[in-house]
């Protein structure tokens, strides 16, 4: 009895082992840092002319992004970006902003982009800002991502793999209230600029919380009059890491001191905001 037991355990644990193995081989996995430098190229010539806040454009990764020698997201994989600013009425034709926002990496997931929008200027003051095919663009990841590089069948180049998402939809049109929170110098400010703001209460959609109190979010400066700002909104963090765009039915104005323009002044306001698109928040 001792014996065949003893063989029984043997067994037992050898199918364990292999058992255990073969899982880890399926979901090993690689730890993608938050701040990752991720090197963009654009797939398109962009005239300011011809955009618009908000438009979506071409971008692609530059070059394969690495993490102990995994590739994590492919060369030439797929960026979604927007134009943020591109607007004559609200900012100087002189100047063009580009956000990238989002990626997909090797196992299909969506990765968040983060990190300062991409900013272009005209060649010559009041002529249309030109940005060539090619011209590369720096980003960065905006969250830590946890990556699958095994499998039992890869999927497909440009294939995402079908998997059951859960999550809460965030609804087009979900309004939030903002506050400002940020300093600026009046004489180095411009149009255009980018301005810090936070949610001010949780944002919730069915009983769950998408977006947290005092979640960061961006606006910037519509417009500039001596010393009166104008500022509204542009993107949101969910819960989930992700960058939502927004907007702001009406500018909020923030009057500073012109006597201390050189100075460093702190600059407060509250703003309404809603979400432009509907979204999809996933519970991690």
């Amino acid at each position: 009895m001792y014996k065949m037991s003893f063989q029984t355990t043997l067994f037992t644990g050898l199918l364990l082992a292999g058992n255990f193995l073969a899982l880890n081989a399926q979901t090993n996995t690689v730890l993608l840092p938050a701040e990752t430098p991720l090197l963009l190229t654009l797939t398109e010539t962009l005239h300011s002319d011809s955009l618009t806040t908000g438009m979506e454009i071409e971008v692609e990764v530059s070059s394969d992004l690495k993490v102990d020698e995994e590739v994590i997201i492919s060369k030439g994989t797929k960026v979604k970006a927007r134009i943020i600013v591109a607007n004559p009425e609200v900012i100087s034709p002189t100047r063009m902003f580009i956000e990238p926002y989002a990626c997909t990496a090797v196992d299909g997931q969506e990765i968040t982009l983060g990190g300062p929008a991409a900013v272009f200027n005209a060649a010559e003051s009041g002529m249309e800002v030109v940005v060539q095919e090619g011209t590369e663009i720096q980003s960065e990841i905006y969250i830590t991502y946890t990556v699958s590089l095994g499998g039992e069948e890869d999927p497909a180049p440009g294939e995402m793999p079908a998997v059951a998402v859960e999550g809460t939809i965030l609804p087009a049109g979900l309004e939030m209230d903002l506050v400002i929170s940020d300093e600026v110098i009046l004489s180095e400010i411009e149009e255009g600029d980018t301005v810090r703001l936070r949610v001010k209460a949780d944002v919730v959609v069915g009983g769950v919380v998408v977006i947290h109190a005092k979640a960061p979010a961006t606006g910037f400066v519509k417009r500039l009059v001596g010393n009166r700002l104008y500022v509204s909104a542009s993107t949101v963090t969910t819960t989930d890491g992700a960058k939502v765009y927004i907007e702001s039915d009406h500018s909020v104005i923030v009057t500073l001191d012109a006597e201390n323009e050189d100075e460093l002044q702190v600059i407060s306001g509250d703003l309404k905001a809603m979400v432009t698109g509907e979204r999809r928040v996933v519970r991690r």
